[in-house]
């Protein structure tokens, strides 16, 4: 009988306990645990937002990089070929070993030898002018024959300097027909940068590194120097509206068209 009456008690509690058992596995959060659970939620969606905010920040930065770089240098490399090409003329043959032949003059040519005469038609060759840059240091201005005529005419002129336009520093080439002026407001001068997007805060042209190199010596010891005219040029330029984002480029060029001396 007490065994009886034992068995039934252990079913009894068996019973209970699995019932309280079950209970408390079928319980809820409790608000703590929801608290802290939205807390982590937050925590990991405001990582999320900085870290997309900062990567779009760094690409967009780095996008206007590019953009500034790519105007400067667009633009330096379009300088340096005309540099480069600074005092070039058609009529250059004449002027190998001829010491008469300086910037700015006209050669009066020999009677034509035929056929075989590589300027048959011409009386004349004018040369050009040479790079000139201003005091400033802003502006240089130079010549060249374009159309190949030996002749300096309409068309043969070229220039590039720095303005200051509603506070905004453009860097402007020369489109005229004659001489380039250097302080010159007409429409002979057109942007080369769009102020719009980037300001060219400085703009600097030197010839400082020039020199002069004999290139022959006579029998009778008189020397043919060619004077061997280096430019330098630096642009600095920023963004509008972000002076942050700046960058500054320069180069360095030696003039192919040299004058004997």
């Amino acid at each position: 009988m007490c065994t009886r009456d034992a068995y039934a008690f252990l079913g009894v509690y068996t019973q209970e306990h699995s019932r309280l058992f079950a209970t408390a596995l079928q319980r809820g959060t409790t608000l703590v645990e929801m608290l802290i659970a939205m807390l982590l939620s937050l925590i990991v969606s405001v990582t999320a937002v900085l870290s997309l905010s900062n990567s779009l920040g760094t690409n967009s930065q780095l996008l206007h990089y590019t953009l500034l770089s790519n105007e400067l240098r667009k633009s330096m490399q379009l300088m340096s070929r005309d540099v480069r090409r600074a005092g070039y003329t058609a009529g250059a043959q004449w002027c190998l070993a001829n010491t008469l032949c300086l910037p700015s003059t006209t050669i009066a040519l020999p009677e034509p030898l035929g056929i075989l005469d590589p300027l048959p038609l011409l009386e004349s060759i004018e040369l050009p002018n040479g790079i000139e840059i201003s005091e400033s240091g802003e502006c240089f201005t130079f010549e060249l024959d374009r159309d190949q005529d030996a002749t300096i005419g309409n068309g043969d002129f070229g220039g590039y300097r720095r303005v200051v336009e509603d506070n905004v520093g453009v860097l402007m080439t020369w489109m005229g027909g004659d001489t380039p002026n250097c302080n010159d407001v007409s429409d002979s001068w057109a942007p080369v940068t769009n102020p719009n997007v980037i300001d060219i805060s400085a703009f600097t042209v030197n010839d400082s590194g020039s020199f002069d190199e004999v290139v022959s010596t006579d029998l009778l010891g008189n020397n043919t120097t060619q004077s061997v005219r280096r430019i330098w040029i630096q642009i600095t330029g920023q963004l509008v509206g972000d002076a942050n984002v700046n960058e500054t480029i320069e180069t360095t060029i030696d003039v192919r068209n040299d004058m004997l001396m």
